[in-house]
């Protein structure tokens, strides 16, 4: 089966999905008829993805689901582990509080808290920003994943689709458990819940998880902490109360915390500890640098049932958090090459919610209002060393037009070649050589002599190096004030007791209020006398205010076809949208906002349980189209000394499908395989790359490429006389195609090894669990064959320093779980 996907030029050729359909339903076909299998029915998986309650088969979208089977099996800690097992999702991982969610190929920006993520994420009912989106699984009764646009009932940011987390709920068995995961690493992760019934219609439910991690990275620099580090600590307390056989009531509080190093900065530059970016070390040296994350969210819900057409389901959710992101950005120790920078964000969120649902007969109802206040504030600063800042400075000397003709006209050619060979105006052979070349040298070091030539030069920011060392900070200082209001309805009718039609709209508005404030650098503000009036990064910007409304109305229409009671087909056509916002980095946007996205998408699909539902197959066949799309880009324009985070709008074409099969070869035997296909087409617009050289060749003609990805998974119960033993394991691929990625520059290619690695992971896992179902324990391995491959490219200092760096896969890691259930 592996070697059947894995011939890419062969299937490039061909209508791809079809001749692979074609020839596993014929191999699958022949196999379980040959086999005298026992009839073994797949277990039915519900969910809410339509604001319903209904079998994951029957709904008319693209949905997968992760279970707490699944969460046990594959490790999971959250969001950022389970990608690679739903077709069509991608989550940037090394980082938690600013994780990018895309689907279908689809990556949307992530950095600036003046715009909002394409992909909505929901816990327990409620909207959670992007920053919250990566809580730990604790407790998780599963996971559904919602792929095309779903802003019909989820409302805000749902434009590509939605990631809704169902945690536990409280319930009358008194249960709990306390499982351990010790590992290589320093592994080590704890949980516990506990199920208490108080009364027979109260009952309260509270669960706690830890976790803790080494590196995987030895970093041998004098700061940072060593790459990949986690540690966090997740509780959730719950209580249920049936007031009456119509009405229950639900009050929650989760609590989050995180204080882990800092995203990975492996350098691949001529200056970093090597270039190799899968060197076991790596040498950083950023000050303080860490990642934190403080939240707690409180929530209600009430779900009353009024009589036998009619229900009503309300939440309100308020969620607090604070987070910090210092980073390494040259991954290096080169101290005149030193850049770090933070995201600091301090921001809540109020959310409002309440569902009317009627049935009757053929006619299925759910109309809503929702409401969301979010206030948000961000802080990024941007730290160099005094000594990084000389060498912008020598850099911006050497290239000045004025100075250098200037030189050429007195001194020649030869002098010019002379001032390009200076690296460094504080080392003390180029300063003389520099002040050689001006007629006034050569110079010795002073602070007075730096002065002189500052003055003569009007450079203020040419000072001595008795200031080396010294942090030069420029912080953008952001604020938001965010309303979200939504009304929408959604009908299915029965059109016959096989086919039938859904339509919904949701009409969407959204007032954004913004500001922006970046100060004089803080050096400038300390040595005042040096005269420093601009910063180099960050252009100085007083107190300014912008605001916004943007609206739209979506919709989407749907026809299903029962063939029988367990195969369906589905049609659908579907619009996105999610509104504009402003740039924390690009003040130009109070003017000239980002614009909004707007997405229209076509699908087509097939579920069904097949050979006596010993096969389960969701198949489907998808076009996106968008609009506007908000990409995050490293970007230099003309006069600035260094690269910043902008966002830009991008036009996106995605064609592709979707595979998903469950097969249950036989009572011992489960095969499961999950699969994606896609043709994506980008144009950017003309935007300054991270070099500061103006990309016209990628808005004049789409980036076309061709992606597949597949994860196979298998299970094993063999007779053993003592309890029951599961066998695991899965296998996962996936394409590399970076030229999709807007920071993308073609000189990667030849300076970082293993830049298009694909990704092939091996994970295997063994369990045994007693007899009475109490004793649980398992064995396992991830990327047991230790796969290489470049998760991320950052170049933000490469046009300032000649720095780049990487973020990697993790190694091989393996371990043991004990679980104690009662």
């Amino acid at each position: 089966m592996i070697i059947l996907f894995h011939d890419k030029e062969s299937l490039r050729s061909k209508p791809l999905l079809l001749n692979v359909m074609i020839g596993m339903c014929i191999f699958l076909s022949a196999i379980v008829d040959a086999q005298e299998t026992e009839s073994f029915v797949l277990e039915e998986v519900l969910v809410t993805s339509q604001k319903r309650i209904q079998s994951q088969m029957d709904v008319p979208i693209a949905i997968n689901t992760f279970s707490t089977q699944d969460i046990k099996t594959t490790g999971a800690l959250s969001l950022i582990d389970i990608h690679n097992y739903i077709p069509g999702l991608e989550i940037e991982e090394g980082q938690v509080t600013q994780a990018g969610i895309s689907i279908r190929g689809i990556e949307a920006s992530n950095i600036s808290v003046g715009g909002d993520p394409s992909v909505a994420t929901f816990y327990d009912g409620a909207y959670v920003p992007r920053a919250s989106a990566t809580v730990a699984f604790s407790d998780i009764e599963r996971i559904e994943v919602l792929k095309g646009p779903q802003g019909t009932l989820f409302g805000r940011n749902a434009a590509l689709g939605v990631v809704n987390i169902i945690p536990n709920k409280p319930n009358d068995k008194p249960e709990g458990f306390i499982s351990a995961k010790i590992a290589n690493l320093g592994l080590r992760r704890f949980e516990g819940m506990l199920n208490i019934p108080i009364s027979n219609e109260v009952y309260a439910r509270f669960n706690i998880l830890s976790n803790q991690r080494d590196g995987f990275i030895d970093n041998i620099g004098p700061s940072g902490g060593d790459p990949g580090n986690q540690d966090s600590i997740t509780a959730r307390g719950s209580v249920l109360w049936n007031i009456s056989q119509q009405t229950q009531l639900q009050i929650s509080y989760d609590w989050d915390h995180v204080d882990q190093a800092p995203p990975q900065a492996i350098g691949v530059s001529a200056f970093a500890l090597s270039t190799d970016p899968f060197n076991d070390r790596v040498a950083n040296d950023v000050v303080n640098g860490q990642e934190t994350r403080d939240m707690y969210s409180v929530s209600g819900k009430i779900n009353h049932i009024f009589n036998d057409q009619w229900s009503m389901n309300y939440i309100i959710n308020y969620r607090d958090f604070e987070t910090t992101n210092r980073a390494d950005q040259d991954g290096t120790i080169d101290v005149t090459r030193y850049l770090d920078t933070d995201n600091i964000e301090d921001s809540n969120i109020f959310y409002t919610e309440i569902q009317f649902n009627f049935v009757r007969n053929k006619l299925d109802l759910v109309s809503g209002i929702n409401f969301s206040q979010e206030n948000v504030f961000q802080k990024v600063p941007t730290n160099l060393k005094t000594d990084s800042l000389l060498r912008n400075v020598t850099n911006g000397v050497k290239n000045d037009d004025t100075l250098r003709t200037a030189i050429a006209t007195s001194a020649g050619n030869t002098a010019l070649a002379l001032l390009d060979r200076i690296d460094h105006l504080w080392n003390p052979d180029d300063w003389a050589t520099f002040t050689s070349l001006l007629g006034i040298g050569p110079l010795v070091q002073s602070d007075a002599e730096y002065g002189m030539v500052a003055v003569g030069l009007q450079l203020p920011l040419l000072f001595g190096p008795s200031f080396s060392g010294q942090i030069y900070n420029e912080t953008s200082i952001s604020s938001g004030d965010f309303t979200n209001i939504g009304a929408y309805f959604d009908i299915n009718y029965a059109v016959t007791e096989k086919f039938s039609i859904a339509a919904g709209l949701r009409y969407s508005n959204d007032d954004k209020d913004f500001t922006w404030q970046t100060p004089l650098s803080s050096f400038a503000q300390t040595f005042s006398g040096l005269g420093i009036t601009n910063n180099i990064v960050l252009a100085q910007q007083d107190f300014l205010s912008a605001s916004q409304n943007w609206s739209r109305t979506t919709g989407r229409l749907v026809a299903n076809y029962f063939f029988s009671d367990d195969i369906m087909t589905f049609v659908s056509y579907s619009t996105g949208y999610k509104s504009g916002g402003f740039d924390t980095l690009d003040v130009r946007s109070a003017q000239f906002p980002i614009e909004p996205e707007e997405v229209t998408n076509y699908e087509i699909g097939l579920k069904g349980d097949f050979f006596n539902k010993q096969l389960r197959s969701q198949l489907s066949f998808y076009q996106f189209d968008i609009e506007g799309l908000q990409r995050t880009v490293n970007s230099r324009e003309p006069g600035e000394t260094a690269a910043i985070f902008r966002v830009i709008n991008s036009d996106t074409e995605s064609k592709g499908a979707e595979l998903s099969l469950d097969w249950v070869i036989s009572d011992s035997v489960f095969l499961g395989l999950v699969t994606n296909y896609m043709n994506t087409q980008v144009r950017f617009p003309a935007f300054f790359d991270a070099t500061g050289n103006l990309s016209l060749a990628r808005s004049e003609s789409a980036i076309e490429k061709f992606d597949e990805s597949f994860t196979v998974r298998f299970d094993w119960t063999p007779d053993i006389p003592l309890g029951s033993l599961v066998v695991h394991g899965d296998y996962i691929y996936a394409e590399n195609n970076p030229e999709l990625r807007p920071n993308h520059l073609d000189i990667f290619d030849n300076i970082i090894e293993g830049y298009r690695n694909k990704r092939k992971r091996l994970n295997l896992r063994m369990t045994w669990q007693s007899e009475n179902e109490h004793w649980e324990l398992a064995t396992w391995g991830r990327n047991v064959l230790d796969n290489k491959h470049i998760a991320e490219v950052q170049s933000i200092s490469f046009a300032t320093f000649g720095t780049v760096f990487v973020r990697v896969d993790e190694p091989a890691t393996y371990g043991i779980d004990i679980r104690y259930t009662f």
